[in-house]
């Protein structure tokens, strides 16, 4: 046994001895580095990326309230102009009668026509029936 225990340190060496195994080397400095500072740039990377996600969820958000309120406008503004186009077809159907009746309507000419044939008849020295019966019995009856 004492034997067993001195061999027991040393390795063997022969035909079937095995070498020691190489002793654990640390980790290459140089990886470990670059792997931290890959994993700091994937860290700043996917901040970028969440605010960025962020942003474009707030740009959707107002780009749909500017939608609806652009929507909403539209619809205030073709109301309107209905409005508009139904106050314009009356104004012209109103015109229309205007016009027809003023073809009706007695023209310059005629009215001064008129006027001259009434400055020659002179109407208002003209008697009325009654008038001329009270005369004429007025008439009688004084003969």
């Amino acid at each position: 046994m004492v034997m067993d225990m001195k061999m027991a340190g040393k390795p063997k060496h022969g035909l079937f001895g095995s070498k020691a195994p190489p002793p654990p080397s640390g980790p290459d400095m140089n990886i470990v580095h670059d792997l931290a500072t890959l994993t700091r740039r994937l860290r700043v990377l996917e901040s970028q990326y969440t605010n960025t996600r962020r942003r474009i969820t707030v740009i959707d958000e107002n780009m749909m309230s500017h939608g609806k309120k652009l929507n909403q406008e539209i619809d205030t503004v073709n109301e309107e102009m209905t409005d508009l186009k139904k106050a314009v077809e009356s104004m012209d159907e109103k015109l229309v009668t205007i016009i027809k009746e003023l073809k009706h309507a007695a023209k310059i000419g005629d009215v001064e026509v008129l006027k001259k044939y009434i400055e020659i008849w002179q109407p208002l020295d003209f008697v009325t029936r009654d008038q001329v019966e009270k005369i004429v019995k007025d008439f009688i009856a004084e003969q």
